[in-house]
């Protein structure tokens, strides 16, 4: 284990913690958006419904690389924290 240099503050990693809270929401967002759980039921609105269709694959890309990145952000994790 490296130790800091005198004089260098080691900071605390609650802004690792805190981004990976905020990628779990954003991730969960974006799948339940693609899954048509949040917003209006299918069959209310026909423009919500086309545009949900064009954009469900978009929310689902971007639910898939949230997972990845909360993965690595959970490597990341334990590593420093050894």
């Amino acid at each position: 284990m490296r130790r800091p240099s005198v004089g260098v503050r080691r900071f605390p990693m609650t802004w690792k913690i805190a981004s990976l809270f905020g990628d779990v929401a954003l991730t969960a967002w974006a799948f339940l958006l693609a899954f048509r759980v949040i917003g209006k039921r299918p069959g209310e609105d026909p423009a919500y419904d086309k545009s949900m269709s064009f954009l469900s694959g978009t929310f689902k890309v971007m639910g898939i690389i949230g997972l990845i990145t909360i993965v690595l952000a959970l490597i990341d994790l334990a590593v420093s924290s050894r």
